[in-house]
């Protein structure tokens, strides 16, 4: 699959997590497939490869007699539509992607390994590891405009306490 990003969601000099979630159905070309490898291609805008990575992947294990208990016990739900039998496959594809380009990435390549995998849909997950100021400011939003603010009004505070002062020296000087 290939998808485009935007300008705003790899922005350059950041670093990021990856992760692609793919929602597959127990079927039997799924669970029969066992071990399958994702890749990822990143490139930037001028299609110039950022990096790539290659991970494996595969769905939990289930016993015959646990998928046949599960069934008897869902059916219900699964008539309805309330519930599918189907596995959320997480596959982490970068844990710790810096992004080295001066442009923001621009598209993302994905290939499974094996074309006879049944996927409901994928979902690529794109996290902004921030560090420093930037990770307390995004996470400790409240706190982080608190302190900034009362450090701005203290800093005005002092200053007009400055210039007060140096304005009372220099009229008992004169």
């Amino acid at each position: 699959a290939y998808v485009p990003l935007g300008p705003q969601i790899m922005s350059p000099g950041h670093v990021y997590a990856v992760t692609l979630f793919l929602e597959m159905p127990e079927c039997g070309p799924n669970v029969d497939a066992g071990n399958f490898m994702v890749d990822i291609s990143l490139s930037d805008a001028h299609e110039q490869v950022l990096a790539v990575s290659r991970r494996p992947a595969i769905m939990r294990y289930r016993s015959e007699l646990l998928r046949w208990l599960s069934t008897a016990f869902f059916i219900l739900s699964y008539v309805v539509g309330r519930s599918e039998e189907l596995q959320w496959v997480p596959v982490h594809l970068f844990e710790s992607f810096p992004n080295p380009s001066k442009a923001a990435t621009g598209s993302a390549a994905i290939v499974l390994s094996r074309p006879e995998l049944r996927i409901y849909s994928a979902h690529l997950r794109i996290t902004a590891l921030l560090e420093g100021l930037s990770y307390y400011m995004y996470n400790y939003r409240v706190s982080s405009f608190l302190l900034g603010v009362s450090a701005l009004v203290f800093a005005q505070f002092l200053l007009i306490v400055l210039l007060q002062l140096s304005r009372r020296q220099t009229q008992a000087a004169g």
